[in-house]
């Protein structure tokens, strides 16, 4: 097996959060050495959120935080203090990329911005990752994921016509993003092999998220057609919905089914023996979509009774497009996710065996995988400040003596 595809690459994490920490944790699974920089002044907002292991809400137990920082090293700094922020300038010189999502000018207070770091380090490679990016007249706005969706006019499409938008759970924008910003990091690697450059990446989650209305986008310049809500109804598939099925272990059990063609929708009637649906047997999709309420409810009457897993095996087999909505407490069970080993156990010194999902990206020649549980805040501070980043003994009393550490 051939060394890891970012083996020998250094990172300096300031990220937090989501957006962020998720790239950190793609480039860790990948040979990365990361190293997380987190205040125990300001935690993370990640290390409040739930789940929790065995359900003790604490900052150094969520099982998010850890998630998403599998693999990283745990170093706490205050940035407010100078010495700290010191410290924070040697690890930037060490490393070859820096990643942070602060809000714009944050960095640049702290004399820690591109501009300032590309002096010691011209072949540093820095990600911004922000709600709007670092200029324009919105720049300074504060915000999450969940207000970038809205203004991606992503949740202005979600939901049903006749109520309110409803949006996706959990910052949408948040999970778009990475994509990009690991795509523009992997392109500046490259060009810094290629001419020894570094380079500067300022990526706006709001622009981020227009890349998920793309289909939209196109429609309105070439018709004049603005996206509206429409639930579960698609321009190309109908039926397309989720039917509630025979209640399993005291809960409602659904399947989710979506017809493509004739041929599925001649095969659907077949399985679930459908009634009152007669005179749409050879109707193609504008014919059924004309008669979407009445396929809907024949079907609904067919699988009302009928145990979600069995609706979902006969329909499979038909070649239907049929799967059954698993709750969270399912998935570690699931057939798919246990045979691509999805969950991962990791240990930690003080959690000991835990869980983490495995890396998203598989590749064949250099696959990755999560090297650990999330840290600690400070964890790995030792370490770090000695033999990583080499600092001498005396210097670290005196950081530790001014507050920089905790």
């Amino acid at each position: 097996m051939r060394e890891a595809a970012l083996a020998g690459v250094k990172v300096a994490d300031f990220s937090w959060v989501l957006a962020g920490p998720t790239v950190g944790r793609a480039l860790a699974d990948h040979g990365a050495t990361v190293v997380r920089v987190e205040s125990a002044r300001r935690v993370d907002l990640a290390r409040a959120l739930s789940p929790f292991t065995n359900g003790e809400s604490r900052p150094d137990n969520s099982a998010l935080a850890s998630d998403l920082n599998a693999g990283k090293l745990g170093l706490a700094l205050d940035l407010a203090i100078p010495e700290a922020r010191e410290v924070a300038r040697t690890l930037c010189d060490w490393a070859d990329i820096v990643l942070e999502s602060f809000s714009p000018g944050t960095m640049k207070a702290w004399g820690l911005d591109y501009d300032s770091l590309r002096q010691s380090n011209p072949g540093l490679i820095m990600l911004s990752t922000t709600l709007m990016g670092n200029f324009g007249p919105l720049s300074k706005l504060a915000g999450f994921g969940s207000a970038g969706s809205c203004l991606s006019g992503i949740h202005n499409v979600t939901g049903w016509p006749d109520m309110v938008p409803t949006g996706y759970c959990g910052p949408y924008t948040d999970f778009v993003a990475p994509k990009f910003s690991l795509m523009g990091l992997l392109a500046a690697l490259d060009r810094r092999a290629r001419t020894g450059e570094g380079a500067y990446i300022d990526l706006s989650q709001v622009e981020a998220g227009l890349q998920y209305m793309a289909p939209e986008i196109l429609e309105y310049s070439t018709s004049g057609s603005v996206a509206e809500r429409q639930g579960n109804a698609d321009p190309a598939l109908c039926p397309n919905e989720v039917y509630v099925c025979a209640a399993g272990d005291g809960r409602e059990r659904y399947v989710a089914i979506s017809i493509r063609t004739e041929a599925e929708w001649t095969a659907l009637i077949d399985v679930l023996r459908l009634s009152g649906v007669d005179d749409l047997i050879d109707a193609d999709v504008d014919a059924r979509k004309a008669h979407r309420e009445r396929i809907d409810a024949a079907i609904a009457k067919a699988v009302a009774d009928e145990p979600a897993e069995r609706v979902e095996e006969l329909l499979q087999t038909a070649g239907i497009p049929a799967y059954v909505a698993l709750h969270g407490s399912e998935l570690p069970h699931d057939p798919q996710l246990k045979d691509r080993n999805h969950f991962v156990a990791v240990e930690h010194p003080r959690r000991g065996s835990t869980y983490v999902e495995a890396t998203r990206i598989q590749l064949s020649e250099t696959p990755g995988r999560p090297h650990g549980a999330g840290p600690d805040i400070g964890e790995h501070q030792t370490m770090v400040l000695k033999e990583i980043l080499q600092i001498p003994d005396d210097v670290i009393r005196s950081c530790q003596q001014a507050g920089a550490f905790f």
